[in-house]
C-alpha cells in the first residue's frame, strides 16, 4: 500500500506526492488558474530570469547595431596651397559619431580649429554644425552628438582653418560621403 504525502503549493493547489510514483498527482480547487499538471511554482523565478534576459537583449540590441556599422574613411585634401593632407575618420557609436583627423605637414605646435560644415568643400556654410577638437601636430579625435547615418542625410564636409586667428583661411577639407 502506497503511502501519500500532501505538498501544499497555496490555497488553490495540493500536490499529493505518492512515494512510489516519480510525478506527484495534482490535486486543484475549481477556481485555480495556476494549478496544471506540469505547474511548478518553483519555476517562476526561472522563466523571470529568461524573460530579464529576452528584455536586456532589446535593449542593448542598438548598441551591437552600432558596432556592426563599419568606419567611414573622409579624405582630406589640401586647400589654399597648404601642403597639408589627410583623412578624416568616423566612427559610429549609436547617436554619436568618433571622428578622428589625421593630417600631414602640419605646423608643429599650432592649434587648427576644425568642424564638420554643412555642404561641399566646393559650397561650404560657413557656420559650423559641428565644432571638432582642434588639429595639433596633425591630430584630433572628438566625439560628436551625431550619428554617422545622420551626417550622411544631407551634404557635409570636414573643414581645417589655418588658424584660430586666420577662420578664412581653409588648409584642407573632405566631403563626408557614403562609401562606394
Amino acid at each position: 500500500m502506497d503511502m501519500l504525502q500532501t505538498a501544499s503549493f497555496g490555497p488553490t493547489c495540493e500536490r499529493p506526492v505518492n512515494a512510489s510514483r516519480r510525478r506527484p498527482l495534482l490535486v486543484c480547487s475549481p477556481n485555480s488558474r495556476l494549478c496544471h499538471p506540469d505547474h511548478n511554482p518553483k519555476e517562476k523565478p526561472m522563466k523571470k530570469l529568461a524573460l530579464s534576459l529576452v528584455l536586456a537583449s532589446f535593449a542593448i540590441a542598438p548598441a551591437f547595431a552600432a558596432m556592426k556599422e563599419k568606419p567611414l574613411k573622409v579624405e582630406l585634401a589640401a586647400q589654399n596651397s597648404s601642403g597639408e593632407t589627410g583623412y578624416a575618420m568616423l566612427y559610429p557609436h549609436g547617436a554619436k559619431t568618433k571622428v578622428i583627423v589625421h593630417l600631414k605637414g602640419t605646423p608643429k605646435g599650432v592649434a587648427q580649429p576644425d568642424h564638420i560644415h554643412k555642404g561641399t568643400c566646393a559650397n561650404l556654410d560657413p557656420k559650423p554644425a559641428y565644432v571638432l577638437k582642434p588639429v595639433v601636430d596633425g591630430k584630433s579625435v572628438t566625439t560628436v552628438h551625431v550619428s554617422v547615418a545622420d551626417l550622411l542625410k544631407e551634404p557635409m564636409a570636414i573643414n581645417v582653418h589655418e588658424s584660430a586667428q586666420d577662420l578664412k583661411k581653409y588648409v584642407a577639407c573632405g566631403d563626408i560621403t557614403a562609401p562606394k
